[in-house]
């Protein structure tokens, strides 16, 4: 019941959300594929340290504070998807941010705490879930986002927890949770 200038605009849309999709699918694929190949017992501080380094490399306008409650803290690991991950939500939080992003490691009896902070607006804790699924909409583009989803895939798979609790500094704040030997 559509003007044909219609039916060739949605032809063409239509190809154009498949490409971005498969796109996407494949991207969410290629990191959920690779699993942990050993963990390896190393300094968690140093994964952390490179991840931050990563960000601030690509010409961050945001201040990033990094608080460390030691020089070493020893956590079994693989320190290629770990720091995926940890990039991921420093992405995340800057793009959130209006100014600061804190990142932060503690440890606390047998577990280690590292959060990601921003002083953004936060989010819906009715929504975490279905982006920990990848199920959410991402706020960059018209896509679904996968990158949560892709985070809390690489923290399982080290045995841990991803936890989302408001900032003190007013916006989002994730915890990733793993045991220590």
């Amino acid at each position: 019941a559509q003007d044909n200038e219609t039916k060739i605009e949605a032809t063409s849309a239509v190809t154009r959300l498949a490409d971005q999709i498969l796109s996407q699918v494949t991207a969410a694929k290629r990191n959920l594929e690779e699993e942990p190949i050993a963990l390896r017992e190393l300094n968690i501080i140093e994964c952390v340290q490179d991840g931050v380094r990563q960000v601030q490399s690509l010409g961050c306008d945001k201040s990033i504070i990094s608080s460390f409650d030691s020089e070493e803290l020893n956590v079994p690991h693989d320190p290629t998807l770990l720091k995926r991950a940890i990039v991921n939500l420093l992405e995340n939080g800057i793009e959130a941010a209006k100014s600061q992003v804190r990142i932060s490691i503690m440890k606390n009896n047998n577990q280690a705490f590292i959060r990601v902070c921003d002083d953004g607006l936060g989010m819906d804790e009715n929504k975490v879930s279905v982006y920990l699924q990848g199920r959410g909409q991402s706020g960059k583009a018209n896509r679904q986002a996968f990158g949560l989803s892709s985070t809390n895939h690489i923290v399982r798979s080290h045995g841990g927890k991803l936890i989302y609790k408001r900032s003190d500094l007013g916006g989002a704040s994730f915890e990733i949770r793993l045991g220590v030997v």
